[in-house]
């Protein structure tokens, strides 16, 4: 049996979070080194999947976001810091990333899209309007870039109750109104551990498409 899904207690998440932040950031030190289609990038982005969709699978969408040092995972007080995870911290401070989301379902393909974009000139990521921006563009669905305002235990129930009757209906403006207000990375794992207690009940093929139709609107939102 896999640890991370054997172990459901804190220790086990936090472990889990902290393999795919690594591994997603060893892909992208990989990528400095290496086309997109070699064949190191190729198998550092299919272990970067492999760690973040078992991540994903046994606890919800993961949030990344940049410390001082070091990487802030999955709302944790304390950064994950080593000299990997570093340069994928930089990247994100560069280019003005408070957080990134990664949502279930991501693909191998988009984590590839991503860490190009996190590698492009601050300037050229400028003319296209940002990073949020320029994932969006690029068609990223399981990816989002930013801050979504933390409810308080009323409020959240309320909340989450009305954002998913509006993703039951299936349409991303029903469900942006309940996505507007923008806030920190910690708000946003809030937010969405309590969809994911909302949405384990259902089949997986009902999980995987609620989560896809959340992350699309949350590309589509007016950029702050």
């Amino acid at each position: 049996m896999d640890p991370i899904r054997e172990d459901g207690g804190a220790g086990g998440r936090s472990e889990a979070g902290r393999r795919a932040a690594r591994a997603l950031a060893s892909a992208y030190r990989t990528l400095r080194f290496y086309p997109l289609a070699h064949a190191h990038t190729a198998d550092a982005l299919r272990q970067a999947h492999a760690a973040i969709d078992a991540f994903t699978a046994a606890y919800g969408s993961l949030a990344l976001a940049p410390a001082a040092q070091g990487l802030l995972i999955d709302a944790a007080r304390t950064p994950y810091a080593d000299d990997v995870v570093a340069d994928l911290a930089r990247a994100l401070r560069a280019h003005a990333v408070p957080a990134l989301h990664l949502l279930p379902g991501v693909s191998i393909e988009e984590l590839g899209t991503l860490l190009t974009v996190l590698r492009l000139p601050r300037a050229q990521l400028e003319r296209e309007g940002g990073a949020p921006a320029a994932l969006a563009a690029r068609g990223l669905r399981s990816v989002a870039v930013g801050r979504i305002a933390s409810p308080g235990p009323t409020a959240e129930r309320d909340s989450v109750g009305g954002l998913l009757d509006a993703v039951d209906k299936g349409s991303t403006a029903g469900v942006a109104p309940w996505l507007q207000d923008l806030a920190d990375g910690e708000a946003f794992c809030v937010l969405a551990r309590a969809v994911d207690r909302r949405l384990v009940v259902r089949p997986r093929a009902e999980q995987a498409a609620a989560w896809r139709l959340i992350g699309r609107t949350l590309t589509e939102l007016p950029i702050p």
